[in-house]
């Protein structure tokens, strides 16, 4: 389903990009992992894509990626730093 999801919305927007299928499951990722639209709107949506995916992928309690996300922002951490701090 997700599949055909991105092949409809690469018809619909042929300009637009970030509709593969990997991203799109990311997509998925980041609702199920970011349920409040406080939260979301205060923090995460300040951080780039690739920080979001750094967060999503590498760690798994919601308390920790808010923490990390929280000083990512604090501390302007590039991508690679903020993975680095979590590993």
């Amino acid at each position: 389903m997700v599949e055909r999801l991105g092949h409809d919305l690469r018809a619909a927007f042929p300009e637009a990009t970030g509709f593969s299928l990997r991203n799109l499951k990311y997509m998925r990722a980041f609702a199920e992992a970011w349920t409040e639209d406080i939260f979301v709107q205060r923090t995460v949506a300040q951080l780039p894509w690739g920080h979001n995916i750094v967060l999503l992928t590498k760690l798994k309690d919601p308390d920790m990626r808010f923490a990390y996300a929280e000083a990512a922002l604090e501390f302007g951490w590039t991508r690679s730093l903020l993975a680095s701090h979590i590993g």
